[in-house]
């Protein structure tokens, strides 16, 4: 009787450890979710014991999850100044760091704005004409801190902030345009990318802004999280972020 508790205890121990070797748990910024999923999706169909859980969320609020002790095993940031933060943190450790994507800044809206000068504040107006100008919270989200960036460059940032609508991350910024609760957004080119309801405006300089790249860290060192964590820079994982309007970048290990 012994022997058979002992038997069955060793077995759903054993089956435990198998099931969270298997488990990965990845927090990425939300201008990667429709891409990511994607991704998920391809290599689950080759790799169906492995059961990937994916996150998405502003990229200051998933690094304070992961410094607060959130489980995580891969972090994909949408900027580098998150991944440092985390990376000055004494109780979180981050085996790999490399730079897996670049993105652009663009302008968006639900119809075309012919004439449309982006260094012109009565274009700007003409565009608004009294709505909202959508864009992310730069307190707290990288797009946002771009855009700043970018339409302070331009001398334009303090003559329109007040028709500014702020939201919790760059999807939510997009949605605002897609609904038209804003007349124009400041999103991504990969956002722009994968909708049908928006308008690629005007692009903004790349040297207005601080370089958009996005950082990827392995925060664990089962085999399962590091497989995947490899796979994002695999010919297929290439081939499906260029789908989704990224730039694939090729960095050094750190």
């Amino acid at each position: 009787m012994l022997k058979r508790v002992l038997a069955t205890l060793l077995a759903t121990c054993c089956s435990i450890n198998i099931a969270q070797a298997n488990e990965v748990r990845v927090l990425v910024a939300s201008s990667l979710q429709p891409a990511m999923q994607q991704l998920l999706q391809a290599y689950q169909s080759t790799h169906s014991d492995v059961n990937i859980t994916l996150v998405t969320g502003a990229s200051s609020a998933l690094a304070r999850q992961i410094e607060q002790g959130a489980p995580v095993d891969i972090y994909v940031s949408a900027n580098q100044k998150w991944m440092d933060y985390l990376q000055q943190q004494s109780r979180v450790v981050i085996h790999q760091n490399r730079l897996l994507l670049s993105n652009q800044l663009v302008l968006v809206s639900k119809k075309a704005q012919p004439g449309f000068n982006l260094t012109q504040l009565q274009s700007w107006q003409n565009a608004l004409a009294g709505q909202r100008l959508a864009v992310a919270d730069p307190q707290h989200v990288p797009a946002g801190m771009y855009a700043q960036q970018a339409m302070a460059t331009l001398g334009l940032w303090s003559e329109l902030k007040a028709q500014m609508a702020f939201s919790h991350n760059v999807r939510a910024t997009l949605a605002l345009v897609e609904r038209g609760a804003a007349a124009l957004g400041v999103v991504y080119a990969s956002d722009a990318f994968t909708s049908e309801q928006v308008i690629t405006v005007a692009k903004f300089s790349d040297a207005s802004h601080s370089p958009i790249v996005y950082p990827a860290g392995l925060l664990s060192e089962q085999s399962a999280a590091r497989a995947f964590y490899d796979y994002l820079w695999s010919e297929q994982g290439r081939g499906i972020w260029q789908a989704f309007g990224f730039v694939n970048l090729k960095q050094n290990v750190n």
